[in-house]
């Protein structure tokens, strides 16, 4: 990892469509205007020293290492490195940098979507991804099969690793709704950078950070590189992002069997969807 020994780690996980991007960018430029630079659009990588911030930084699709399931339970994780925790090979490689039982300086932020708009955000990007492979997760489905069979084991071990292992380390853990991120960017990104031990300084450089990645300017910056943030020619990654987009996609019948499944894990699966 090149991560710095005498500063902080700062993991950020996300589900798919779940701001990672934005995060990424959102750091990055955050950065470089601490380091003097003008604002562009450079984006921070998985694994990365933020040098302006003085903080490791990691933003991937993972699961909470150190998290130990009952059998039951462990077989919801699916295969290691699948693109939902494509991440967890890398950080239990690592546990020098990423075990909260080992680095005291390790912060995790967890942000966690709406499981339903969650299940519908990823399915309409996969099902136009130009890679085949990923495509065919989503298009061998229908929308409700892909919530059952894809969608809901994946969620319910992210989700019960993060509350789990929260428990045990208090204070080292967030659990940031998605939701909340999407309705106030400022109190959110404020309170990661003081969470990770970085209270920003500088009000000017959030408020340039945070006007930066706004979806219209990320939708521009797309334009003119000719393809998405994550990189396919002639799209673009950014979606509303608005709460009930799962309204009148997903059916009653599959929605109670989802109900169903949280609910064995004692997993408030209404409170995670609700729009208030």
């Amino acid at each position: 990892m090149p991560f710095r020994e005498d500063w902080p780690l700062a993991v950020i996980s996300t589900t798919p469509r779940s701001g990672t991007w934005y995060n990424h960018y959102l750091f990055g430029i955050y950065n470089q205007l601490l380091l003097g630079n003008p604002p562009h659009y450079v984006n921070a990588a998985n694994f990365e020293v933020l040098q302006g911030i003085q903080l490791n930084i990691c933003i991937v699709h993972a699961n909470c290492p150190g998290f130990e399931p009952d059998p039951e339970m462990a077989v919801l994780r699916g295969e290691a490195g699948n693109p939902f925790s494509w991440g967890d090979p890398y950080i239990e490689a690592n546990p020098e940098w990423f075990s909260l039982h080992r680095n005291d300086g390790v912060r995790f932020v967890f942000i966690n979507r709406n499981p339903l708009d969650h299940c519908v955000s990823i399915y309409r990007h996969l099902s136009v991804h130009s890679n085949l492979e990923k495509r065919a997760i989503a298009t061998s489905h229908s929308i409700d099969d892909f919530l059952i069979n894809v969608i809901v084991p994946s969620y319910i071990y992210r989700y019960a690793s993060f509350r789990a292992m929260a428990l045990r380390f208090p204070g080292r853990i967030e659990i940031i709704s998605y939701e909340s991120m999407v309705a106030d960017h400022d109190r959110t990104f404020r309170s990661m950078l003081e969470f990770f031990g970085r209270p920003p300084g500088n009000d000017e450089f959030v408020r340039i950070a945070l006007d930066s990645v706004r979806p219209e300017k990320l939708q521009e910056h797309e334009r003119r590189t000719g393809k998405s943030l994550e990189g396919q020619a002639g799209q673009s990654h950014i979606r509303s992002g608005k709460a009930g987009t799962w309204r009148d996609v997903i059916s009653d019948d599959a929605i109670k069997s989802a109900r169903g499944e949280f609910l064995r894990w004692s997993i408030d699966f209404d409170a995670l969807i609700r729009l208030d």
